[in-house]
């Protein structure tokens, strides 16, 4: 497993968002938009336990799981974009789109299991 910082997290995944919006898509109100604004407030959340001494903690209502969840898309959505570039818009704009908005909801039981890997999954099919 690799370790990378919140910051390369954070500007892989505006990269990201710049390319969506460069391909014509409003990327206001997606679930990244969501998940980085998340990821934003505990790396700060972070700097500041860091300086007093405190301990970190999950935004008032933010589960774990909801807080992996981010991470994980946003880390996937961001590392996929160099291979996106190389792909014709017209192929990958409408994908993009149905990525961008995807499910923002933690599913749990049969609705995760067909959702599996939506951020990566519906730009390659």
């Amino acid at each position: 497993m690799q370790t990378i910082a919140y910051e390369e997290i954070l500007a892989n995944l505006d990269a990201a968002l710049e390319f969506c919006r460069q391909l014509g898509l409003g990327v206001s109100g997606s679930r990244f938009e969501v998940y980085r604004q998340l990821i934003f407030d505990f790396d700060q959340a972070i700097i500041r336990g860091r300086e007093t001494g405190t301990t970190q903690v999950l935004p008032d209502g933010i589960t774990d799981l909801e807080y992996i969840v981010a991470l994980t898309e946003s880390t996937e959505f961001g590392e996929i974009i160099p291979y996106l570039r190389g792909c014709d818009p017209g192929l990958i704009r409408q994908k993009l789109a149905s990525v961008l908005q995807g499910p923002r909801e933690i599913q749990t039981g049969r609705d995760r299991a067909n959702t599996r890997g939506t951020s990566r999954l519906a730009v390659y099919y």
